[in-house]
């Protein structure tokens, strides 16, 4: 049995409504992507993930993947990974992006094909809040210092 890991994994793609959810066998310590389409009596595994937890998992309705960041070290820094959810393939896009992985949140602009998050990083001058946007290849579009933390962002199109 596989519980729900993370509510803040769970996206849907706005053409067929499926959902992806993250879901975790928290005794052999494995995580999965599962899709559950609206109507079915149960979920599918459409991932398995190697490694540690994932988070901010997002669907992009431009060429049907998942996208989310992947802890490294400690939660300082990650790796930007995509999830093919038709063949359970994931890939590496770009590593080394700072991150916190007790203070985040991050949403996809299908208009711009970006991938936007925003952290908090600790100093030992003070907290610094971070707001990156990400195209789908993995490139840093723009990265900003900001004055707060941007919880639950979101981009109407």
């Amino acid at each position: 049995v596989h519980l729900i890991w993370g509510g803040y994994n769970m996206t849907i793609d706005p053409v067929t409504g499926d959902m992806y959810l993250q879901t975790a066998d928290t005794t052999a310590h494995i995580y999965y992507v599962e899709k559950y389409h609206p109507g079915a009596s149960s979920t599918t595994v459409v991932a398995t993930v190697p490694g540690t937890d994932i988070f901010d998992m997002r669907f992009n309705k431009n060429d049907n993947m998942l996208y989310a960041l992947q802890p490294v070290t400690s939660f300082i820094t990650s790796n930007f990974i995509k999830i093919n959810p038709a063949s359970g393939a994931i890939s590496t896009v770009s590593s080394g992006l700072v991150f916190n992985g007790d203070f985040h949140s991050a949403t996809l602009d299908p208009c711009t094909n970006r991938y936007i998050y925003s952290t908090l990083i600790p100093t030992m001058s003070g907290d610094m809040f971070m707001l990156y946007k990400l195209d789908v290849l993995g490139a840093i579009v723009q990265h900003d210092t900001t004055s707060n933390s941007y919880q639950g962002p979101d981009v109407e199109y």
